[in-house]
């Protein structure tokens, strides 16, 4: 006899945190990782190609809970604590060069039109390639290392 798993299967055996934890550490992190080594670069403790090395990885892990606070999935609506998505999006938004209104607002257009490519705000991506966006990255580092180091 074959066993098939309904979406009603799946309703009773998921359990979904009205506070997802793991993605508050990582914001409290990535924020506590970024002070620091902005401190530290402030202050001659590290070379500032190393510090830049750093925050460019934590910057990059700081766009997951960014991007969950502007889905409203860090706290749900049973949790009571709602307003714990605008904070940690603002929060995680000032470690890029975009306010976290405008990142929310394409983002969730985004969504609404994936891959039609004259709504989707996020369409440019497809057409660049891995080199391109290599290339901007250290455009964009590599002054402050040359010309603060």
């Amino acid at each position: 006899m074959v066993h098939f798993i309904t979406p009603e299967m799946v309703k009773n055996t998921m359990v979904i945190p009205s506070i997802a934890v793991p993605t508050l550490l990582l914001a409290f992190t990535c924020i506590s990782v970024f002070l620091t080594v902005n401190y530290c670069l402030h202050n001659d403790i590290i070379e500032p190609y190393v510090g830049t090395a750093i925050n460019f990885v934590t910057i990059f892990a700081g766009f997951t809970p960014m991007h969950d606070a502007a889905h409203g999935s860090i706290a749900t609506n049973d949790s009571g604590v709602r307003w714990l998505n605008t904070v940690i999006g603002y929060c995680m938004a000032s470690l890029f060069p975009a306010p976290y209104p405008a990142f929310k607002m394409l983002h969730l257009k985004h969504h609404k039109y994936t891959n039609k490519s004259e709504d989707d705000v996020d369409s440019w991506a497809c057409e660049f390639s891995l080199l391109y966006c290599t290339h901007t990255v250290y455009t964009a580092t590599v002054p402050y290392c040359t010309t603060n180091g």
